[in-house]
């Protein structure tokens, strides 16, 4: 069951790709060395996954930000995201802009506590959507979705693309004794919520 999800993730992946028109990112300028990936439910390094990117909704009529669903790089232009994210609020809220290369959301500057700093966040405005064309929001069958941003982004040290399986040897990999890492912000076993967790 989890290689035909991931072959059908991946298919959708190409197919949304081909659809708006973009190329996946060159070997080598993606991801992070495995060893830099922090396991076991931690608190992340600033710089540990430098693809997370946090979908910024504006209220239409107080302008408040609201930190809501993340998303993932993957290209100098697209993020990855799922399709419910972008329906999934009320009507008073619009999706507004993009924020890489953050790490703590309630603070100006990232540093951890042996003074590693990022980068200032980049806040990116949206171009366009798309969500898959058989995308169910009741069933959440096909939930995934393209973000199209307005201008190209450059690569650093805390804003890279992830790297996407693509090479059949890796679509082809039995996965059933693997474990797999969701990064994001909300609260672990010790109620943090404020650093990029996973």
């Amino acid at each position: 069951m989890k290689i035909k999800v991931r072959i059908v993730f991946v298919a959708l992946l190409i197919q949304l790709s081909w659809t708006v028109g973009f190329d996946f990112p060159e070997p080598g300028t993606c991801g992070l060395d495995a060893s830099d990936r922090i396991y076991g439910g931690n608190i992340t390094k600033p710089n540990s996954y430098p693809w997370t990117a946090i979908l910024v909704f504006k209220e239409r009529f107080n302008r408040h930000d609201l930190f809501h669903c993340g998303g993932n790089l993957i290209s100098d232009q697209y993020v990855l995201t799922a399709a419910h994210c972008l329906d999934g609020l009320s009507r008073r809220y619009s999706l507004n802009r993009i924020r890489l290369g953050e790490w703590d959301l309630l603070s100006d500057e990232d540093c951890d506590s042996v003074g590693n700093c990022n980068d200032p966040p980049l806040d990116i405005k949206v171009e366009s959507t798309v969500q898959h064309e058989e995308y169910d929001k009741y069933t959440l069958y096909n939930d995934i979705a393209l973000i199209k941003l307005k201008e190209k982004v450059k690569f650093t040290e805390f804003v890279l693309p992830i790297c996407l399986p693509i090479a059949e040897s890796v679509k082809d990999q039995n996965t059933d004794s693997m474990n797999f890492t969701a990064v994001g912000w909300g609260n672990t076993e010790h109620g943090n919520d404020t650093y990029g967790n996973h």
